[in-house]
This record gives C-alpha cells, sequence and structure tokens, in this order.
C-alpha cells in the first residue's frame, strides 16, 4: 500500500453531510411512474404479513424490499460525471432496471420509507482498501453505498443491495467492519462501524 495525499473543500463532515443530503433528497422522492410497483409491493406486504407481530411483519417487509432491490435491479457500475457521488433518480432505477450500489441503496431506502420501515443511505469504505484517517471530511475516502436500518425492532441492521445471493442479515466480508457515514436526507449524519460478523456464524 502506497502512501496518498486527500483534500477536501469541506470543512468538516457536518457541512459535507448537508451538501450531499441536498444532492439526494429529490433523488429519493417515490414518482407517479412507479405507482404500480409501490402498489405491488404494499399488496404482497398485506398477503404476507396477515396475523404477524409488529416486529415480525417489519422483517418481512424488509426481506420484500431487499430481495426486489437485490434481484430485480441489476447491478451495474456506470459512475460518470455526477453520478460518481450522486445517485440517479429511484424512478430511473426502477425503469433501467439496473443501478450502482447508491442507486440500489438509495431505491431501497426510498421504498423500505414507504413501507413504514425507516432507513439511512451508508457510504462505507470497505475493508479491503484499508483504513484511513477519518479526521479529514470527504467522500472520497469512500468506496461502496449500504442501507442502515434504523428500526430497534430488526436484528439486521445493514443492507447490501448488490449482493445478490445474500439474505437479510448477511453481508459480504468485504463490507464487515467497515467505517460507513450514515446519512440522513435532514442532514444528521453518524460515523460507525459496520457490523463484524461473530465467529460462530461461519459455517
Amino acid at each position: 500500500m502506497f502512501p496518498y495525499i486527500k483534500v477536501s473543500t469541506f470543512k468538516d463532515w457536518k457541512e459535507m453531510v448537508d451538501w450531499y443530503a441536498l444532492l439526494c433528497k429529490d433523488q429519493l422522492k417515490l414518482e407517479p411512474s412507479m405507482s404500480e410497483l409501490v402498489s405491488g409491493l404494499k399488496t404482497k406486504v398485506a398477503e404476507q404479513t396477515e396475523g404477524l407481530s409488529e416486529p415480525e411483519r417489519k422483517r418481512k417487509i424488509v426481506e420484500i424490499v431487499y430481495d426486489y432491490v437485490s434481484n430485480q435491479i441489476r447491478y451495474l457500475g456506470l459512475e460518470f460525471g455526477k453520478h460518481g457521488h450522486k445517485p440517479h433518480k429511484v424512478s430511473e432505477t426502477c425503469q433501467a432496471r439496473y443501478g450502482d450500489c447508491k442507486d440500489k441503496a438509495a431505491l431501497g431506502v426510498a421504498l423500505l420509507s414507504e413501507l413504514g420501515v425507516p432507513s439511512k443511505l451508508a457510504l462505507i469504505r470497505t475493508t479491503h482498501i484499508g483504513k484511513i484517517d477519518f479526521g479529514l471530511s470527504s467522500l472520497g475516502l469512500f468506496n461502496h453505498a449500504i442501507i442502515r436500518l434504523t428500526d430497534p425492532d430488526l436484528e439486521a441492521q445493514w443492507l447490501d443491495g448488490t449482493a445478490e445471493y445474500y439474505r437479510v442479515g448477511e453481508l459480504p466480508r468485504m463490507d464487515q467492519g467497515g467505517t460507513s457515514l450514515v446519512v440522513g436526507l435532514d442532514g444528521s449524519y453518524q460515523l460507525e462501524q459496520v457490523t463484524l460478523d461473530p465467529a460462530e456464524k461461519n459455517k
């Protein structure tokens, strides 16, 4: 690993997150073109959650949304220009049926919110590219985007929409233990470590 230099025009994380939240806010709006999809998901939720407790209902909603985002939206990383940082509109991702990691994460957050499960975008620095000093506020420190679930009723707290062969509660090894910047569209943020599976989860 060679040393390198990072620079940023942001004085702190709050200033950067305010800018990034504004950049993303309109991208997560559910537009009329998505009404059929949303209606179909709500119908599926109603059919599959009848009689379940509220925590079980939320877990089922997460499973339904995760299945759609990870299996129905193909992963394709075309990160040109501003879309190197800015997700496409979720309606565009649905229409195209493909998107990169932040497109998938944005779509998942938007759908979960519509179905009553709170979540946020999480930018992460995956473990395979090494650790870095997070004293510098820069999007360039992160190379991946996933979903941070924020409902205390849910055991699983992270979802990677690009991991199509993983179940809810499972994360690729490169995600686990990575440092994340969890971004709320209201400008709130938190730097935290992505869950690292204990040894007993290995099979």
